[in-house]
């Protein structure tokens, strides 16, 4: 059984945490060469970014984060599962801290214009980002190796984190570069791994992980409870926005929600529309709080069967694909009401069991606008549980021995089914993928007329010499 502990500080531009792992590197001796080698090596692992006066600044503390088992250093054990982590923040570019300019493609009696070329105002006052981390972990094998397991817990904390604040489009711009406030990550991973079931032409290695994390937001800025993150509009998609909020997880996604009375039903006017919440709230975090898989490798004689189902939950989508569709009427749920009016589940303002009926196209387009992106959205219509259960990957395969290669230059032979994108097993988002997403970046939570996802169904040979 071997226990680990790290603490980890670095400081970097951006938001990308890099490990190294060196696994295993003190295999006879701790005096090996290897080790001095990489211990040399690791001052010179430094970013540098341009500030003021083009004067270059190291972003990145140079020592890395050794995670040490019970077994001594200095006992050179055959074999020791020694290891060190670099753990560094990166991603954000130097040269967000000046103007950038470029051609515009206009030409005007011989003369080519140029303009600047970015929306985000830069900022040559930018500080490096401040990480500090503490891990607790432990890994144990039974049954000679049978079954391994790998647990973990971790600590984070993120200062002067470099994000993307929307600002008016009045400026110029979309969005200002920033150091912004505290954030705190923390959470557990955990690996079962093993081999069940051993015979001589039968086996199984099944592997399943699971992670946890709880992320909060502490500390803006003096005065500033939350801010709009990225560089959208927030009138691009109705009332809509995700934002920091002190006190809360990671990017929530707000807006307008129904109003409900004390049992929770939604409540309606005197015009038979529901009414919607006084103030915008918070719908719930667009980033996934459970992830995980769990896979399988069955093995007979020289057949392969390798599966891989993967999950994800504790997340929200707001899906503008289906407040367009419902604006124009392509919604299935706007089928409902259309000869005879629409007439919603609820009550009235005074506690009755609402009974007015409103024409279909009146009902749908009061909540999701008339073309889906319009002021009186009700976005908690189109706000979904974006949780999900995929059956990820299969392959089959068939391994040709090499006896029956007879001898030739040929060394192995393999032939294998594969298929990605099988099956989704669980999902809570009609008409779209649960995992769609307008933006790879922090801004996690919103959905615009994406593609479908691809099941992609192959098959390969692979030949070795």
């Amino acid at each position: 059984m071997n226990w680990h502990a790290s603490e980890t500080g670095s400081e970097a531009c951006g938001r990308a945490r890099a490990e190294i792992a060196l696994e295993n590197f003190m295999s006879k001796s701790a005096r090996s060469p290897f080790v001095v080698i990489a211990s040399a090596l690791f001052p010179l692992l430094a970013s540098l970014a341009f500030g003021q006066e083009n004067e270059l600044v190291p972003i990145v503390s140079p020592p890395p984060a050794l995670a040490i088992t019970t077994t001594s250093l200095a006992s050179g054990t055959t074999g020791s599962p020694y290891s060190a982590r670099l753990a560094a923040t990166g991603g954000t570019s130097p040269y967000n801290t000046a103007l950038s300019y470029s051609n515009l493609g206009v030409n005007y009696n011989g003369i080519i214009f140029s303009g600047i070329d970015q929306s985000t105002v830069p900022n040559a006052l930018l500080k490096p980002i401040n990480i500090k981390e503490t891990e607790v972990g432990i890994s144990m094998s039974f049954f000679n190796s049978r079954l391994n397991v790998d647990a973990a817990v971790y600590n984070k904390r993120t200062d002067d984190d470099i994000l993307n604040v929307s600002i008016s489009n009045t400026s110029g711009y979309e969005s200002s570069l920033q150091n912004i406030g505290k954030l705190r990550n923390r959470g557990l991973e955990l690996l079962l791994s093993g081999t069940p079931i051993k015979t001589k032409n039968f086996s199984w290695n099944p592997s399943f992980n699971i992670a946890f994390n709880d992320s909060k937001v502490l500390f803006l800025s003096p005065g500033v409870s939350s801010l709009i993150l990225g560089d959208g509009d927030p009138a691009r998609f109705g009332n809509f926005s995700i934002k920091q909020i002190v006190g809360q997880e990671y990017g929530q996604l707000t807006g307008f929600a129904y109003k409900r009375d004390a049992h929770g039903n939604k409540i309606f006017g005197p015009d038979g529309l529901p009414i919607r919440t006084d103030d915008l709230v918070s719908l719930g975090s667009g980033v996934y709080k459970t992830t995980g898989g769990f896979s399988n490798d069955f093995k007979y004689k020289n057949f392969t069967l390798s599966t891989l189902l993967d999950f994800k939950f504790g997340a929200k989508v707001y899906s503008v694909t289906n407040a367009e569709l419902a604006s124009i009427g392509l919604h299935k749920n706007t089928l409902a009401g259309r000869e005879g009016g629409y007439v919603g589940k609820g009550v009235t303002q005074d506690g009755k069991v609402n009974t007015i009926s409103v024409d279909a196209q009146t009902y749908w387009q009061s909540i999701s606008g008339e073309s889906g992106e319009g002021v009186d959205n009700i976005e908690e219509e189109y706000t979904y549980d974006a949780s999900f259960i995929k059956l990820r990957n299969v392959s089959l395969s068939y391994t040709i021995s090499q006896a029956r290669l007879n001898k030739s230059f040929v060394k192995g032979v393999t032939i294998s089914l594969v298929g990605r994108n099988i099956a989704v097993l669980l999902k809570h988002t009609p008409n779209i993928d649960p995992e769609s997403n307008l933006t790879s970046t922090v801004e996690q939570g919103v959905e615009y007329n994406p593609y479908p996802p691809i099941r992609q169904l192959g098959f390969n040979v692979n030949v070795k010499f």
